[in-house]
Formats: C-alpha cells, structure tokens, sequence
C-alpha cells in the first residue's frame, strides 16, 4: 500500500504525508476496536471494506474467537443473558449453571461487530490478497504510466494541444524540459571571471623561470597559518592517523592536501579546525604568530548544506549579518562577491534551482563573506563535472590573490587543468608527510628519484600512484639504477649522486633526507619570519542580534517549505473531516462511551503522528546547524531558542484548524472552556512530537533511522498511555513507564471534555 502512495510524488515529505493519512485513516478500522464494523455510516462503509487493516484484522479476529467461549451471568431463565454493557448474547447451553452460561466467541462477534455467525474466515482472508493483487498491480500501471505523465496527457486533451505535442515531437524536444542553448547563466569562463571582475581580482600569469623556486614563494607580508608535529590519534583504538606532520599555508596561496584514499586529508584538515573530537591531538597550530582560533576560519564542507527556501543574496546575506558586527562593510563585501561568483542574474533564485557548480560557488562565498583569514575546503570540486571544477578552482585561485586570504582544499585526482592551477601541495601516504613544495617543483622532486611522468599522463594521478606503493616496489626510469638519484641545487643545476638510501625508506623519509626539504624548510622560515603578527579575531553580534536574526530566518524558512507545516495541516484537515464524520454527532450517553474513546485516541494519533512527516527537514536543518556552530556563525543555545519559539505560532494555527473540525464534528463538550482546553492539549501534543522527533535527529543523525525509531515511540506513547491496558493492570516490572509517560496524562482529558 505504501509503494503504491509514494509513486504519486517524487517528493520524499509529500510522500510520508499521504502515507500518514491514509495509515490513521484506514487504521480506524482495524480489529473494529475504535468504531465497530456495523457501526460505520453508509458514506464510509466502502473505505471500511476496502481497508487492509478490516480484512487483516477481521480474518485474524474470527480464526481466534472460533476457539473461545465466554462465561456470561444472567438471573434470567431464559437461554439469553446481557452484558455489563447492555449486550444481549444468545447462551450455548441452558438452562443457566448457577446463573452462568457460555456465549461463544462468534456470538461476541455477531453482537459486537455484526458479522455473520455461518461466515468462513477465508472470506476476508480472500478479500486480503484480493486488494494485495490489486495495488500490485497498479504499482505495475503506475511504473509503466507515470502519474506525471498521466496529468500530461490529461492537460494536453483538456486543452486540445494535440497539434502542438506533435510539433514538439517531430522537432525532437523534450515535452516536459526545455533547454535553451543560449543560456546566458551558465559558469563563466576563466577569460569572462577575470573580465568581469578586473577592479576586485588580478591575475599573476606566474613566469617561472627554471629555479628551484618560485620567487612569489618568498613573502614578505601577509599571515601564515603553520603547524608544527600535529599528530591524530584515535582516543579508544589508539590508531595514529596522522603522524607528526608540519607544514605552512600561505597567504595568497591554494595548499592542495592529496593522497590516496585513507591517508588522512579530511582527518588532517579536520585536525587543524579542531573538529576531531573522537581522537587526541598533539601539536601546534598558528596564525600570523598567535593560537590559531575558529574566528578564524570558514569551512566548507564536501557536500554542501543549504536552505533550499533562500535565494543566493538571502543565504549569504543571513552569514553575514550572522558573523559581522560592521554592516556596511558586509554589504559592500556582498555587493562584491555576488558578480565575482557569476551569478548576478540569478541573485534572487532559490537555492533549490541551483546546479551542483552555483551551490559551491555559494558555498564558497557565504565562507568568504565574513572576510575570514583561512578558508578550508573538503573536496570542494567533488561531484562536478571537468569544466565546472576547474570554473571553481580558477575561481579561488583568483579569490586567494585578490583577498590574500589563506586556502587549504583537499582534492582527490584533479584532473590536469584543475591540477596546474594549484600553487602549493602536501601530498599524503598512510598519515605521514610524502611530500610538501611549491607546485611547480613537484616534477623536479620526484625526477630526482628517476620517476618522470609520462607525456600524456595526469601528473597527479602519476604522483598519486607514486606514493601509493612503496618506493622499493616503485619501477624507476632509468633502467633499475635505483641509487643513482638527481641533486637538484638552489640555482637549479642538476649533478647526479649516490643515493645510499635504505631499500625500506618510506616517502616520508625519502622527502625529509632529500635536499628539497632542506631548502624548502629554509624559504619557510624566513617566511614566517617576515609575516606579520595577526590581530585578535573580530568578534561576533551580540546574542540579542544573532537571536532576532534567527527568529526571522525560522518565519522565512516556516512560511516557504510546505514540508513543515503546510503539509500538517492539510493532513489534519483530512483527519478531522474523516474522523469527524466517521464519528459524526456523538450522542452524550454510556452506549458511546467507547464510541468517544475511539475518536480521541485517534485525536492525540494524528497530531504526533504529524510530526514525523518533518523528519527528513529537521534531519538536514540539524547538519546545517551544526556547521554553523563549528564555523563560529551561531551558537546552539540561542539557535534552539529561537526554533522553538517561531515554532509556538505554527503549532498553535494547526492546533486550532484541527480542534474547530475534530471537537464540534464529534459533539464534544460544547462549552468554551473545554474547547479551548481541546486547543491547548492539542498544542502541547504537536510541541511534544517535534521536541521528541528533533531529540532522535540529534541521536541517530540519519533521517529515515529517526523515522523508523519514531514509530518505536510512538508505540511507548499509545501502550502505556492507559488506553488500550489501565495502568493498573500492568504488571509492577513494568508499569511504572505509565507513570513517566506525557500521553498518559494527556489522555484523561478525554474524560472531562
């Protein structure tokens, strides 16, 4: 049944809510506990017998009682005897022993439930796979026909545009996307970046002479962020991952940290943001000669988290106002970042109709507009194709000179346009340092160990494959004279030396016996030497601002996404319409007492069961929240303040729709007390559910985890709730959960409403 609802949406939050509905909605049903199955008004019947939970629930039923038979008193004489609930039964055996009979279980059933007693239980069990065959099979419809093209076709008869679709088939088009091939929004190219933007960027065309060294590595001014024997260490397992490494990112530059898979580039990019928690860190980490602090740096992660309801400028203008306390200046900085990105014609377009290319270049810009001193990047040309990749990398290359602001990105086999962009690389292999320099020497370090790449090769699949195998296994070029390494001196003249190297040196001993470190160590040093002291990192708004900032950000976000709240409320409409009806007019009397029962336990159902719908948004908002807190943009306690208190107002509308349908369809308690009670508990329930729901979020991280251990608590809820076993009829080992249960208490409002 579920497949069969979820293939009318490719939406997964529209998906849970129809599954939602018709779940309460056929439930009701079910065992005919709530509603008994001749109870169920004519307008309604058709539903009842077409619901799985009826002929599940009635087979089950009727094979169970076929084997009992009850014990009824009676100080009748007659072969009848009547319940403590006014129900007439027809007794087994008269005359009456001492006054008790036997009823059997389908008697129960033909008074309770009005089935009839001669009734074969494979009925309802053919009914069963009945209605299996039948959604499996428009399952098989829908997959072959589309609901999308199904209302297609409708629209295209309803408006008689037979002519057209034949036009758009004989031209060959898509009838559903249309591609203009003059699309002026796609990526700029590095000529129309650089074009576009010469009074904020400029370009070095870099004409490195055959030096060692580039002269643009020696700096003069600038902040160096620099790191001294970091090691990572796993706390538990004591697992080293990253081994005594050091290592300078300069200002202006991009520092590339490659390596195969596994040998630690998100670890050691993680290490140096503090944002390693599961492992012990050792070493030292500065910027511009002062602690390295997390005001000072922006991270992007891999996979970009956005809010898909804000434009491109709302995305970036909420960071900013979020970190600067300087408003003009961070309008202005906006004003100039927006066409840098190559996106002013698409500036108020919403997030959601983004290309994977745009949203890093916005990922990258809400890091930039705080104006940070460093800039990490996790595989941030991951996903992209190889012009939208290199677009990016082109893009920060020119954004790290203009800004001199320091970016380390990790990359994993760039292809060789993306690859020649980078000015600095650390190259990885299993945690430990293979290599650290400028870019364009990486040819001469490895040439000097006789490995030279291949014409028609991407040198960094060539390197990455270098230090993936031990040097020992590494074939060398010059025909196995694997001692006979080239000396490249500081004025870039080359003499050929004996190596004498172990056969077991790993890279990492390799590059650190090697005269590029030497040299390189030395350049380093006068760098840091030269770089200035960094100031105090700027601080942030106050939490007053950040708060009302928040709070805003929340009406945006509520107001805009169907999946929180809209879709509630239209799955409690149908509720209250349904059950409502079902349980049209009540009558005050105890013949309804059950009748009641059944009505508000699926009253309190459907507002914690709305809640789960949101599931997969709150589990997103989780991961963007929590990445703000480790960017320094927000703090958790006022984030979670504010959530909370714009939620009261959506809650409280959808608390109020579904009580002035629900209470006065059922014939509840007419005085206005009891309405506004109704409204009040109703509140409290929807509150409930979304405070549990963003708890199990927060535990388990994964949205479709959460909704299933959602149901488990549901579960908890209804069964020691007191509804379907009082709680003092459980036993003592475990009815005291009753006592600690919210819907327990809940639940006896029933009974004075």
């Amino acid at each position: 049944m579920l497949n069969f609802i979820t293939k009318f949406s490719s939406d997964a939050t529209v998906s849970i809510v129809s599954s939602q509905a018709a779940l309460v909605i056929l439930t009701v049903f079910g065992g005919g506990m709530f509603i008994a199955w001749n109870k169920c008004p004519n307008y309604w019947f058709w539903m009842q017998e077409l619901s799985l939970f009826t002929q599940a629930s009635r087979s089950a039923i009727m094979n169970v009682m076929d084997s009992i038979d009850y014990t009824c008193s009676s100080s009748s004489d007659t072969n009848t005897c009547i319940s403590t609930l006014g129900e007439v039964y027809i007794c087994d055996v008269s005359p009456f022993i001492d006054g008790v009979c036997k009823v059997s279980g389908r008697m129960v059933l033909h008074v309770r439930q009005g089935t009839i007693m001669k009734e074969s239980k494979w009925i309802p069990f053919a009914y069963l796979v009945l209605i299996f065959i039948i959604l499996r099979l428009a399952i098989l419809f829908l997959m072959h026909y589309p609901v999308e093209r199904i209302l297609f076709n409708i629209l295209i008869i309803f408006e008689n545009k037979h002519e057209e679709e034949e036009n758009v088939v004989k031209k060959g088009s898509s009838a559903f996307i249309q591609v203009d091939v003059n699309d002026s929004n796609k990526d700029l190219s590095t000529d129309d970046l650089v074009n576009d933007c010469n009074d904020f960027l400029f370009v070095d065309n870099g004409n490195s002479n055959d030096s060692l060294f580039d002269r643009n590595h020696i700096i003069s001014s600038g902040y160096c962020l620099e790191w001294k024997n970091l090691s990572v260490t796993l706390k538990q397992k004591g697992t080293v991952l990253i081994d005594r490494v050091s290592g300078v990112a300069l200002p202006g530059h991009i520092l590339a940290l490659m390596g195969p898979s596994g040998a630690g580039k998100t670890t050691l990019l993680n290490a140096l943001s503090n944002r390693a928690p599961y492992a012990e860190l050792l070493g030292e980490v500065t910027f511009g000669k002062r602690p390295f602090t997390p005001a000072d740096l922006v991270y992007v992660p891999q996979f970009d988290e956005f809010n898909q309801d804000l434009t491109i400028y709302e995305q970036i203008e909420f960071i900013g106002n979020l970190k600067c306390v300087d408003k003009v200046d961070m309008y202005k900085r906006l004003d100039r970042l927006i066409p840098i990105i190559g996106l002013s014609n698409k500036v108020h377009t919403l997030c959601k109709h983004l290309t994977s290319g745009e949203l890093k270049r916005v990922s990258v810009s809400i890091g930039m507009i705080a104006n940070p001193n460093v800039l990490f990047l996790d595989e941030p040309t991951t996903g992209l194709d190889s012009s939208a990749a290199y677009s990016i990398v082109k893009f920060l290359s020119n954004l790290s000179k203009a800004t001199n602001v320091v970016i380390i990105m990790t990359i994993h086999q760039p292809a060789q346009p993306v690859f020649d962009m980078l000015q600095d690389l650390y190259l990885l292999e299993k945690g430990r340092l293979a290599y650290f320099g400028p870019m364009n020497t990486t040819e001469k370090y490895f040439l000097s160990y006789h490995h030279v790449c291949p014409s028609g090769i991407n040198p960094a699949d060539f390197y990455l494959d270098l230090v993936n195998n031990d040097p020992s296994n590494v074939a060398t070029s010059n025909n196995g004279n694997d001692h006979d390494v080239v000396n490249v001196n500081d004025d870039g003249t080359a003499n050929n030396v004996h190596n004498g190297n172990d056969s077991h040196d790993t890279w990492s001993i390799l590059y650190k016996k090697s005269i590029f470190y030497k040299n390189y160590s030395k350049i380093l040093i006068k760098t840091i030497e030269n770089s200035l002291l960094a100031s105090n990192p700027r601080k942030p708004p106050n939490s007053t601002t950040r708060f009302l900032l928040l709070l805003d950000f929340f009406r945006k976000y509520y107001s805009r996404n169907i999946g929180f709240y809209y879709l509630r409320l239209v799955f409690l409409i149908i509720v209250a319409l349904f059950v409502g009806t079902l349980f049209l007019r009540l009558q005050p009397t105890t013949n309804s007492i059950s009748l009641y029962a059944g009505a508000l336990f699926f009253n309190i159902w459907a507002n914690l069961f709305s809640a789960v719908a949101s599931t997969g948004l709150l589990a997103s908002d989780r991961r963007q929240a929590i990445e703000q807190v480790k960017n320094a943009v927000i703090t958790p306690g006022v984030y979670c303040l504010a959530q909370f208190i714009m939620s009261i107002p959506f809650n409280f509308i959808l608390a109020v729709v579904f009580q002035s349908i629900f209470h006065w369809l059922i014939n509840m308690n007419p005085h206005g007390e009891a309405f506004i009670y109704a409204i009040l508990i109703t509140m409290g329930h929807l509150l409930l559910m979304e405070s549990i729901m963003l708890t199990v979020v927060a535990i388990l991280k994964n949205a479709m985890l959460s909704v299933t251990f959602a149901m488990v608590v549901m579960g908890y809820l209804f069964l020691f709730s007191g509804f379907f076993v009082r709680t003092s009829d459980m036993p003592l080992w475990i009815g005291w959960l009753s006592y600690i249960t919210p819907t327990r208490v809940s639940n006896h409002y029933k009974y004075c409403i």
